[in-house]
């Protein structure tokens, strides 16, 4: 036996090994495929969230997840932080639109003059959004010391009765 045939062999051997060992991978694969497909759960209808039977329980994560970001936020111990960081922001808006107006090359081409026109409009849509959001900040604050203060008056009544 020379060398060629003792590399063919051993060539035959590494093949075969191989070979057998993706035929089990296969049968493998397949046995769990099947098996899969067997136990499979009776087919129910998914709830689509938000419509339907599904809105009321929608609706009320919702309500849960806008309280526990309420929680987070604690905005009436914070208050005064949101206003400055809202202020500020409005100022960055304004200082944006300046510049943005005053970077314009109107010689260059028509779209650097329409594009600052999309970005100016882009900041003041953002102030709009952060009056919106003053507002909001007030309306939490007031709702907060609105509801101390009925509970301050009814802890007081209650000392007469």
């Amino acid at each position: 036996m020379d060398e060629q045939d003792f590399f063919k062999i051993i060539g035959i051997i590494v093949f075969g090994m191989f070979l057998i060992y993706y035929v089990f991978k296969f049968f493998q694969l397949q046995t769990s495929l099947i098996e899969g497909l067997e136990a499979a759960p009776a087919a129910t209808v998914p709830v689509i969230p938000g419509a339907a039977s599904g809105a009321a329980a929608y609706a009320e994560a919702i309500k849960a997840l806008t309280v526990k970001m309420k929680d987070e936020l604690l905005v009436d111990q914070y208050r005064t932080d949101y206003e400055n960081v809202v202020i500020a922001l409005d100022d960055y808006c304004d200082i944006m639109m300046l510049k943005t107006i005053v970077s314009v090359n109107i010689n260059k081409s028509q779209w650097d003059l329409t594009r600052a026109v999309v970005d100016i409009s882009g900041y003041k849509n953002g102030r709009a959004a952060l009056n919106d959001v003053m507002t909001f900040i007030d309306k939490q604050s007031a709702s907060a010391s609105a509801s101390s203060a009925s509970a301050s008056a009814s802890a007081a009544t209650s000392r007469f009765f």
